[in-house]
């Protein structure tokens, strides 16, 4: 059984966005860099130890993870969670080339690999699933 709970905006900017600076930052202006580029982290708790995370931005069009970690059940969960965060919009990531079980997985849900190219210094896919195809904008 999986537990997913937030987590603080500080993790989310360590894993997304390293900087020379952030150590720097208040926990104020954490929080205000977090809210400005709409991050959310997630953790997925399995028997008391953490199984994966993920790391997203939440935007008016779509919700775009930048960081999906775990194994298929666990980012499944999280998959989960992002879309029912996501309503109506859209939702699209990255995902480490390497990682065929989490590429599966985002093709089984409807997902479509659109490039290749190194994201974090990573070779990854993106993925994009329009949940709004049926209407024109």
């Amino acid at each position: 059984m999986f537990v997913i709970r937030s987590v603080d905006p500080s993790f989310a900017i360590e894993l997304v966005d390293p900087s020379p600076f952030r150590p720097t930052m208040t926990s104020t202006q954490c929080q205000e860099y977090c809210q400005q580029r709409g991050l959310i982290a997630l953790a997925a708790d399995r028997d008391d130890e953490l199984a994966g995370f993920v790391v997203a931005e939440s935007g008016p069009k779509a919700v775009h993870f930048l960081v999906l970690e775990g194994d298929r059940p666990t980012c499944r969960v999280l998959l989960d969670r992002l879309e029912r965060l996501a309503g109506e919009r859209d939702v699209s990531g990255w995902c480490p080339i390497n990682q065929e079980d989490v590429q599966e997985l985002l093709e089984s849900r409807g997902f479509s690999r659109k490039n290749r190219v190194r994201f974090f210094g990573c070779p990854c896919y993106f993925y994009h699933c329009n949940r709004n195809q049926d209407i024109d904008l």
